[in-house]
Parts: structure tokens; C-alpha cells; sequence
């Protein structure tokens, strides 16, 4: 049987850490935040409130990724700590909501920005999207290799033109930044009905699907060079390379747009660049083109490994766990998670209707893995951790706090999400009844 082969390295994995973070979400979630927060003061508090929840996220999830240095992470140590049931729910709900609805949402957006310089038709953006969507599935089986020297140069590159957005805000913008911490008179003519901590709380629904995807490096576990020290470290150095990242492109549009009309602006970067460059449109537009299309193609890499470690665990179907004889990728399950993702492009249109889906289920699975870390500690002292998690426990505890109180608001404001995960959850629990009746008869 083939293998997967390591060949990963930190600068690599790190980039796929970073890259699975800058995708679509802070070209267009800054306005979501400065309609739920509008003010200066607050919407930078809330990015920079969600970088340090992911940091605690990526120094909690560390700890096991260097105990479990295995193809498939989050999956993995759900079902180190809780069993098969959980394992395969959260490999189940990636497949059909998490992973294929965030490759949907993405390709929409960069096909809306590649019609923005060349108009395009409703189906001839379709078309568009899934071809992206296959094309980069097919690079992707060619070889890990391959597939991360292509994911770092897109990483790298997508870099350099947002800290180009950002210079042109921070030392160009003329918008004065007013800092307006009291509470007592917070009002939100948008939604006039929010108090702050319901508004804070849906404000961080965008926040948290930009800041979303650290955990992706945990995936390719299995083709890391040094994975007990390399996958630590490369979580945690992107999502600090994130954090920076979005606090200040944040602070640039600030400086280049007025809040108000941050808050009502669906091209938030566009609007912001055009303040100082007549070219701006177009720049942002290919930009966002880049790191869209990079993020795909780290997606179509990174998630599948999940797919292939519960068919190797016998919890899917088995041909999943098939790797290419030559290019030693798991051909099938990169496979399904397209056809997947491609299935739901043909039936959602537009990019905010997939994304408070994903932002729930997703980080209910990963608060439950961070919480694990607690869990582990308790039960099994004795297991190797070549990194252990600074400021343990109350590092952990705080993400899986304050994810709770984020899930808490939306279940509250958006009810008919959370009926609509349970649904999905419980087809998966009986999918899973039915592959565990069949190994065991």
C-alpha cells in the first residue's frame, strides 16, 4: 500500500496556517463588524479581541498537535479524547458543511471579483467557480509538494498586497480614529434593537470566519517533516502572522473610509483603496482574486486528509482511504469534497448564506477539541507532549469560553441555524450507526 511521504516544512506549513485564514472574509467582514459595532473604537476591539481568542485557539490545539503528529488533526484528537461518534460527526459535518460550504462561499467571491473586471453572467460565474474548484483539486492530487510550493507562492504573494493596503491606510488615510469606549450611550442606528453584548456577539460571526483556519495545517499532519515540533509552531506563528495582519488592514480602512460608511459598504477594500488610487478597484479586485484562489487551493489540500483518516478508521467508506500510486495523495477523498462543495454552489448564491453556518458547527467542534486539552491532562498525565500550552488552563478556557458565549447569541438571534446543524448532526449519527453495523457484521 502507498503512503503519504512528509514533505512539509515550517515556512510551508505556516504559510498554510496564514493562507487558510486570508481568504475572502477580511475583504468583506470588517463591514458586518461596523454594522453590529459602529464605532472606531469597538470594531477594532473586536478584531483584535478575535486574534487573541484564536492565538489562546492555536497555543491550545498546539499541545495536540504535537501529541497526535497525524493525517487528519482536529479529527484526530476528537477521537483521541471523546471516541468515534464525535470524531466522525466532525468529519462528517466538514465534509458537508465546514470545509465544501467555505470552498463554495470563497469560489463565489472570486468569481464575483473576476466578473468585477470582466462582467460575467449569473451561470457564467457558476461555471467559473466550480472550474476553480476542480482545477485546483487536480493540482492538488499531483503531489503534496506540488500543492504546498503552490500554496506558499499564493500565501506569500497575498501577503505583500495587503501590507501594500495597509501602507497606503495608515500613512495616506485622512479620517481622524475616535476612540469611544463608554457604554452607556452605545446605539447602533443599523440595529437598533442590539444591546452591546448581542451586537459584540454577532459582530464576531465575520470575525471569527476571517480569522478561521489555522487549524487547517493540523490536517497535513501526516506529510510534515518533524510534525511534534514543526506543527506547533507553524499554527502559532500564522495565526500571529493573521492577527497582525487583519488589526491593522482594519486600522487602514478606518483611516481611509469613515465608520458609517465602513458599516454599509459591501467592497469594503475596494471603497477604501479608491480613496487614494483611481486604480484601486481594479488592484483590490485582483488582490482578493489571488487570495481567494489560494485559499481553495489550500482547502482542497488540507481537509480531505480528514475524509481519509475516518475511512481509514473504518467510520467511511473505504475507497476514500485510497492514495495514488504515483503522486501519494488521498485522490479519492480530494475527489468527493469537490464534487461536494461543487453540489452546493449549484444551490447557494451568494457568500452569507454559507458563512454562519460554517463559523457555528465549525467552532463547536473546536471548542470541544481545545477543551480536550483539560480533558487529557486529567486522564492520561502520562502522554508525551513536546509542547505543553502557555498558560494552561486558563488559555484554553478562555476559547472555549467565549465561544460558547458567541454560539449562546446566535442561537438566541439565529435559531434557525442552530435547528438546522442539529438536523445535520443527527443524519450523521445515524450514518454513523450504519458504517459501525457494517464493521461489525
Amino acid at each position: 500500500m502507498p503512503s503519504l511521504e512528509r514533505k512539509i516544512s515550517l515556512y510551508g506549513l505556516t504559510m498554510i496556517a496564514a493562507g487558510a485564514c486570508i481568504g475572502s472574509g477580511i475583504f468583506r467582514s470588517p463591514s458586518e463588524t461596523a454594522s453590529y459595532l459602529p464605532y472606531n473604537s469597538w470594531m477594532l476591539v473586536a478584531w483584535i479581541v478575535g486574534g487573541l481568542i484564536m492565538l489562546t485557539g492555536a497555543l491550545s490545539i498546539a499541545e495536540l498537535g504535537g501529541m497526535f503528529p497525524q493525517a487528519g488533526g482536529v479529527y484526530v484528537y476528537l477521537r483521541k479524547i471523546y471516541g468515534d461518534l464525535a470524531a466522525f460527526l466532525y468529519g462528517w459535518v466538514s465534509l458537508t458543511v465546514i470545509v465544501s460550504g467555505a470552498l463554495a462561499a470563497i469560489a463565489l467571491v472570486f468569481a464575483g471579483y473576476v466578473s468585477s473586471i470582466h462582467p460575467l453572467t449569473e451561470m457564467e460565474k457558476t461555471m467559473l467557480s466550480i472550474s476553480v474548484l476542480i482545477i485546483l483539486s487536480i493540482i492538488n492530487i499531483f503531489g503534496v509538494k506540488i500543492g504546498n510550493l503552490f500554496a506558499t507562492i499564493i500565501t506569500t504573494t497575498k501577503l505583500i498586497g495587503i501590507f501594500g493596503v495597509i501602507i497606503i491606510g495608515v500613512f495616506l488615510g485622512t479620517q481622524p480614529l475616535n476612540f469611544h469606549f463608554n457604554l452607556s450611550d452605545f446605539h447602533n442606528p443599523l440595529h437598533p434593537d442590539l444591546g452591546f453584548f448581542s451586537a459584540f456577539g454577532l459582530a464576531s460571526i465575520g470575525v471569527f470566519f476571517s480569522y478561521g483556519g489555522f487549524h487547517h495545517a493540523s490536517y497535513l499532519a501526516g506529510e510534515v517533516k518533524n510534525p511534534s515540533k514543526t506543527l506547533p509552531r507553524a499554527m502559532i506563528l500564522g495565526t500571529l502572522i493573521v492577527m497582525t495582519v487583519y488589526v491593522l488592514i482594519n486600522i487602514a480602512y478606518q483611516k481611509l473610509l469613515p465608520i458609517e460608511t465602513i458599516a454599509k459598504s459591501d467592497k469594503v477594500a475596494s471603497d477604501a483603496v479608491s480613496q487614494i488610487l483611481s486604480s484601486g478597484s481594479t488592484l483590490i479586485a485582483i488582490l482578493i482574486i489571488v487570495s481567494t484562489f489560494g485559499t481553495i487551493s489550500i482547502y482542497s489540500m488540507s481537509a480531505p486528509r480528514i475524509y481519509f483518516a475516518l475511512a481509514q478508521d473504518g467510520l467511511f467508506f473505504k475507497n476514500v482511504a485510497a492514495i495514488h500510486p504515483k503522486f501519494k495523495t488521498p485522490v479519492n477523498a480530494i475527489a468527493i469534497q469537490c464534487i461536494i462543495a461543487c453540489v452546493i454552489l449549484l444551490f447557494y448564491k451568494t457568500f452569507e448564506e454559507v458563512i454562519n453556518y460554517i463559523v457555528f458547527v465549525d467552532y463547536l467542534f473546536m471548542a470541544m477539541a481545545i477543551f480536550g486539552v483539560i480533558i487529557l491532562r486529567k486522564k492520561q498525565p502520562q502522554l508525551s507532549r513536546p509542547y505543553k500550552t502557555l498558560g494552561y488552563p486558563i488559555v484554553p478556557l478562555i476559547f472555549v469560553a467565549f465561544t460558547m458565549f458567541m454560539l449562546g447569541v446566535n442561537i438566541i438571534q439565529k435559531p434557525e441555524i442552530a435547528l438546522s446543524i442539529l438536523v445535520c448532526l443527527v443524519v450523521g449519527f445515524i450514518l454513523f450507526k450504519v458504517f459501525r453495523f457494517k464493521a461489525n457484521n
